[in-house]
Parts: structure tokens; sequence; C-alpha cells
């Protein structure tokens, strides 16, 4: 039997609709991924009534929708080189397409939620996107290149330099005002959203006034404008944007000294006699009681394999406060550590 290398996604690239921190121009630009998944879906059911027969006759249609799920790596240029287009430059540059000022514009793939994990195999992020389902969105949306465009892509993600996987020890962690070793680490950036239908009627009857009409798309990325009217319109939902929510969990690595003093957890010897200074003393973000009263930094995760992407989380999501939910350490004759979970709540 003959192989066709053409089956391989080793010689595809894949171009996602993004708008790069580096030159801020919107369009559809080359990344490194390990894989790309897309569920085009239509809410459809059987109706049954008084009709004379068991046979379906009528369906209930709804709403089309498309998910597309990327897994891509977190990849460490060598030394005094460009950064990649990897997974952690993917999810700076959607942000930077969907967002502006903290407020998301109408860009279409939306980005419902964002999985970096950190391990001692390897890192990656895993983005899931949610469109329309749109068929005239998809060409907006992504892209599988091959051939000649694919391999021009080498040099685009500077994927020609090489690179290495990154692992546990490219990071490590402020929390609580301590910087940790970084065990092992997922972060969740969940975007609510919903589905919500057209308000509109088709403008197929001279008893509607003009500005009654279906809103159609086209080949506008998402971005519903004015046109002639057409029933195709009542088949694609708004994406209704809702708020962001971050949690971090994972283990890290209690560190001291030559001296055998504790580098990044408080070993207090003596009673605390004020209410200020056993918070001070505390390893994790103590309350007063009944108040929300953290306002120093005390939350960030940091990459060491990039110049320009320092933070893990890109600028929108990069929020450097958050209530430690739990914080559990663990002392024994190998490695101390500590089990963490954080709820980041504001941003710089």
């Amino acid at each position: 039997m003959p192989l066709n290398n053409n089956f391989y996604g080793v010689y595809k690239f894949v171009t996602v609709k993004t708008k790069p921190i580096s030159t801020n121009v919107v369009g559809l630009n080359p990344y490194i991924i390990q894989s790309l998944r897309v569920s085009d879906t239509m809410q459809t059911s059987a109706k049954f009534y008084m009709q004379g027969t068991p046979l379906t006759k009528v369906l209930d249609i709804g709403n089309v929708a498309q998910t597309i799920t990327i897994d891509a790596p977190i990849l460490v240029p060598p030394p005094n080189q460009p950064d990649l287009s990897d997974g952690l430059q993917l999810i700076w540059d959607l942000a930077n397409l969907q967002y502006t000022n903290s407020i998301p514009n109408n860009f279409l793939p939306l980005l419902e939620t964002a999985k970096i994990n950190i391990g001692t195999d390897k890192s990656n992020v895993n983005l899931t996107l949610k469109s329309d389902g749109d068929p005239n969105n998809t060409v907006n949306v992504f892209e599988i290149t091959s051939g000649a465009t694919a391999q021009g892509y080498i040099t685009t993600t500077n994927l020609i330099n090489g690179a290495r996987v990154a692992k546990y020890y490219d990071f490590y962690i402020n929390l609580g005002g301590f910087c940790f070793f970084v065990d092992a680490a997922d972060i969740e950036i969940k975007v609510n959203s919903a589905d919500k239908n057209f308000l509109g009627v088709y403008q197929g009857n001279t008893l509607f006034p003009n500005n009654y009409q279906v809103p159609q798309d086209g080949l506008n990325g998402g971005t519903y404008t004015d046109g002639d009217p057409t029933y195709s319109g009542w088949q694609f939902p708004f994406i209704a944007v809702g708020g962001i929510e971050i949690t971090a969990t994972g283990k890290a690595v209690i560190s001291i000294d030559a001296n055998g003093n504790f580098v990044n957890y408080n070993n207090i010897q003596s009673y605390q006699t004020n209410v200020n200074d056993l918070l001070a003393a505390s390893n994790v973000t103590l309350q007063y009681s009944g108040e929300l009263t953290t306002t120093a930094t005390n939350f960030n995760i940091f990459y060491a394999g990039s110049d320009t992407l320092s933070g893990v989380l890109p600028p929108v999501f990069a929020t450097n406060k958050a209530v430690i939910t739990t914080r559990n350490s663990n002392f024994s004759e190998g490695v101390m550590t500590l089990d963490f979970t954080v709820k980041a709540y504001v941003g710089i």
C-alpha cells in the first residue's frame, strides 16, 4: 500500500485569527500546536402531534454552534533567540484580539476557556474557542495550511532556530509575597458566555418597516452588519460574553538556605501582639474579620523562558492579587512542598 505524506499533520501548519502583540494587526497567524479539533453541532429534535402516523414529519431545528479545541505546547527558544509562536504566545495574542482596556471586542472566535498546565514532563496550553457555526466565519477563524506556505511558517514562528519543551523549572510563583519554585500547576481562565437568538423578522412583507430585518453576516468575521434580509441569519445566535474567572491550583517547593533558614516560609518563634503583625506572619493572605483587606501584590506566575512574556497570564488576565483559599505545607525527610489553590480577583 503506498504512503502519501500529505496525510501527516507534521507537514501542516495551523493559522488562527489573532492580533499579535508584536504587530497589533488582526489576521490569520501561524502557531506551533499539537492538535486542533473542530465540533459543529445543530440542535435538532423530533416533534410529534396528532398526525395520523408515528413517522417523524416535523423537526425542531435550533441553533448552530462551533467549538474549536487547540492543544499547544509552551516552548523555550535557544539563548539570545526570539520567542516562538507557541501556546503561550497564542493565548496572549488571542487576548489582545478580544479585549481592549478589558472590554470585549466583537471578534470571533471567542476564547471560552484557557487551561495552562505546568508539569515535570511538559508544559502546554489547552484552549477552547467558540464560534457561531456560520460556514462563512470558519475561514476567518482558522486555516490548515500545507506545502510551501506551511514550510514558510517555520521561519515566521521562529521554529527555524529550534526549541525545547518548557517544564516546571522554567516557572516560579509569587504566592502570598513569597516566591516558590513550581513543581506542578494548573491555571484555568473561564470566560462566561451564553448563546442568544436574533431579535428580528424577515423583511419580506410590506407590513414591516424597513428597519425590521434579520441581521446577516456574510464574510464579516462574526460582526453582524445590516444588509439584505435572509432566513439564514436565524440559524446563528449571538454570543453574549460575561465575567472572567481565574483559578490556579498546584504544588510548589519550600526552600531553605545554607544556614537552614526558610527562604519562602514564615517560621515565627514568638507570639504576635497585634492583628497586623499576626497577618504579616502568616503563610496565607489572612483577612480581617468581615473585610477584604488584601491590597498588596500577592500572586503571579512567572515564566523564565521569555523576555517579553515574563508573566504567564496575558495582561488583560494578569491579576496580581488573589485570595489564597488553600495552602497546605508538607514537611518531610524528602522534598518539602505546599499545595495551593488561588482565586484571583483583581488586576494591576
